[in-house]
């Protein structure tokens, strides 16, 4: 992996804001900021200061040395590295504006120098931005502390795990999804009976009943029920509780089991 400069991190800001404009204000792109920065929330007025960042003067310095730290060969362990990454860039804040992203980007690309791998099925970028709420909250405690970043590092690894856990269950539902149309490529099916199978195994989560059916597929239900039925007898669904008054189904992947 190439080693990041400040002309590389510059050009990456830049390109995040091309007209130079942010919100509708115009901001400093492609440099680091030359002006004060105070994380705030609420309204004019009534404004709460989360974190103060350090001065213009000393962004420079800082940068330089997270910059040196992020280009070595510590013998750490990647999560942690990618943890305080990204803890240290946006904690510098070394641009008026798109640090969380360039900061999401960093983290990531350790863990990715770590895979030895540019392609990965897990993302914690899109995690943290699934939680943004307890990640703003874990990030001024941190800020606010004594130095002791062991409760930020724990969260981040936390959030790593539940994205790897989501990333297996979406490669799962990708190969179950593959494996079924596999079986089923020689079924004859209506098109509205494979758009509705796309939908289940793609992980709709609701249970395949006449009704749903019918109303996902816009449908009448006595048409849901025909399209199930026969779907039944193809072997593709299976009642869940034969002879249950209101029936629900599963699909079958494996007809063996």
């Amino acid at each position: 992996m190439s080693r990041k400069s400040k002309e590389k991190i510059c050009a990456w800001q830049a390109a995040f804001f091309p007209t130079g404009f942010s919100e509708g204000l115009q901001i400093e792109v492609g440099r680091y900021r030359t002006n004060e920065e105070h994380i705030v929330s609420g309204m004019f007025g009534r404004e709460k200061i989360h974190y103060i960042a350090p001065a213009p003067e000393r962004v420079e310095m800082e940068m330089k040395q997270f910059l040196n730290w992020f280009n070595s060969q510590e013998n750490v362990n990647s999560v942690i590295r990618s943890a305080i990454a990204h803890f240290w860039f946006v904690s510098i804040h070394p641009f008026e504006d798109g640090n969380g992203r360039l900061a999401r980007i960093l983290s990531d690309m350790l863990l990715a120098r770590a895979d030895k791998s540019e392609f990965r099925f897990y993302n914690i970028s899109s995690q943290i931005n699934k939680d943004k709420k307890h990640y703003y909250a874990i990030l001024e405690k941190t800020q606010h502390g004594d130095g002791d970043i062991t409760e930020w590092i724990c969260w981040y690894a936390n959030t790593l795990s539940v994205a790897l856990d989501e990333a297996g269950n979406s490669v799962s539902t990708i190969l179950n999804k593959s494996s079924f149309w596999q079986r089923a490529s020689s079924i004859p099916l209506s098109q509205r009976q494979t758009d509705m199978l796309n939908l289940f195994l793609d992980g709709y989560e609701a249970k395949i009943t006449s009704k749903n059916w019918a109303t996902l597929a816009k449908c009448s239900k006595d048409t849901a029920i025909r399209d199930i039925q026969d779907l039944v007898e193809k072997e593709i669904l299976r009642e869940d509780i034969p002879g249950a008054k209101r029936p629900s189904y599963s699909i079958i992947y494996d007809p063996s089991h």
